[in-house]
């Protein structure tokens, strides 16, 4: 049902886009509900298998705390250790779910205390909202400024589909909507030329940190960005994009500069993370070697696609947005030993490089009027031909991956 139901959603949305005479935000509006609806009656399997399972059980544990000790002990628990059991009187609850706390990122757990005042599926609709609505109107935003024909949207739109890993960026509700919100922001800011002592700059650290209080994996992104920011007209942004390749080596050194800062909650989830991800005694890695082929097979094409769209992109889209993708991309391989955080860093960068997505119509048109005839022409219709191949061989591994996974809410 899970295939059928997205496939579903997916051609309704492409003949809305392609065919229907409305407004575009309109459609994308309508498009982002259409997988709202979708979200709020696919479910996941109560196995564990995706993390959406752990914050439905958070979710579960808040209620029963709320039903006992109101709003505050509920919002004590949130803020609690989460290994600990909490007491009120002389009821005893069984401790929350011990991988999930929210002391570190108060913003998050204001969503979950919302969150506890719905059914849990309401929660994964909206984290599948702002992934699509936020994706879409990236898109939009090169269509519209540059003036480009509506079905290079559609087109973008349709990669984007076959692409996204419902059943790991949907369902791990935080990491990919903070990097697709930070995205989206960047681009944002990048478009508008701001000077760096600029109210926008304010807007978009006010934005980062609320996102940060979601996930701190935010700030990874905005450090990327703000170093392509200051530095992308020097040759020093060459330097970053070398150490880059190198972080894994300088990580023990970062986190140390954060131990004195342990006492304070949201550094000491960021320590207690470098455990779990980073180095070779990390505990959490990629579930299977699979997984693994997976992940350098999307690397290798979104490399491909940046490199045919560079050249094109310094006329469309803004340097230090391009120099910050590169900086990212130098980023995620010099973290392939660090499993976790490559397959995390790699699943926000389908959102990042949706404008550079955008405008492969644009390159191949380009090359069409251009060189018709030529190598080089030819070459570029095969690669392009060959990113068609993928992306539907992405499409039908994502809807078997959310079939394994997710389950029809009637069912």
């Amino acid at each position: 049902m899970f295939a059928l139901c997205y496939l579903l959603v997916m051609v309704i949305s492409l003949i809305i886009f392609a065919f229907v005479k409305l407004k575009l935000n309109t459609k994308i509006m309508i498009a982002a509900l259409l997988f709202t609806v979708f979200a709020l009656v696919i479910i996941p399997y109560d196995n564990g298998a995706v993390d959406a399972t752990k914050y439905y059980g958070f979710l579960d544990y808040i209620r029963h705390v709320r039903a006992i000790g109101g709003i505050s002990a509920a919002w004590s628990a949130i803020n609690s250790d989460a290994y600990s059991n909490i007491n009120f009187g002389s009821s005893s609850l069984l401790s929350a779910p011990d991988t999930l706390s929210f002391a570190a990122t108060p913003v998050m757990g204001m969503v979950m205390l919302i969150m506890s005042y719905f059914p849990n599926e309401f929660l994964m609709a909206i984290v599948a909202f702002a992934d699509y609505y936020l994706a879409m109107k990236m898109i939009q935003l090169v269509v519209e400024r540059h003036h480009l024909p509506l079905r290079y949207f559609t087109i973008a739109y349709l990669i984007f589909c076959c692409l996204f890993v419902y059943s790991a960026a949907v369902s791990g509700i935080r990491n990919n909507f903070v990097g697709t919100a930070f995205a989206y922001a960047a681009l944002r800011y990048a478009d508008s030329n701001s000077r760096l002592l600029s109210f926008k700059t304010i807007k978009l650290l006010i934005i980062t940190i609320l996102l940060s209080l979601i996930h701190p994996f935010t700030l990874i992104l905005f450090s990327l960005f703000m170093i392509a920011v200051i530095f992308y007209r020097t040759k020093w942004i060459r330097l970053f994009d070398g150490l880059m390749f190198l972080q894994s080596f300088f990580q023990g050194g970062f986190l140390a500069l954060m131990m004195p800062l342990s006492a304070i909650p949201f550094f000491s989830s960021i320590l207690y993370k470098s455990n779990q991800y980073l180095g070779s005694n990390a505990t959490i890695h990629i579930s299977s070697g699979a997984n693994m082929v997976r992940d350098l097979a999307r690397l290798f094409v979104l490399l491909l696609i940046f490199a045919l769209v560079h050249r094109l992109s310094r006329k469309f889209i803004n340097q230090r947005y391009t120099e910050f993708v590169l900086l990212l991309f130098c980023f995620i391989i010099g973290a392939f030993r660090d499993q976790l955080l490559f397959d995390r860093c790699l699943l926000v960068m389908l959102p990042i490089m949706l404008p550079f997505i955008t405008l492969l119509p644009v390159v191949a048109n380009i090359y069409h009027l251009s060189h018709p005839k030529s190598t080089r022409a030819f070459i570029l219709y095969l690669t392009i031909v060959g990113l068609g191949i993928f992306s539907v061989i992405c499409l039908t591994d994502n809807l078997r991956a959310g079939s394994l996974y997710f389950h029809f809410l009637t069912m």
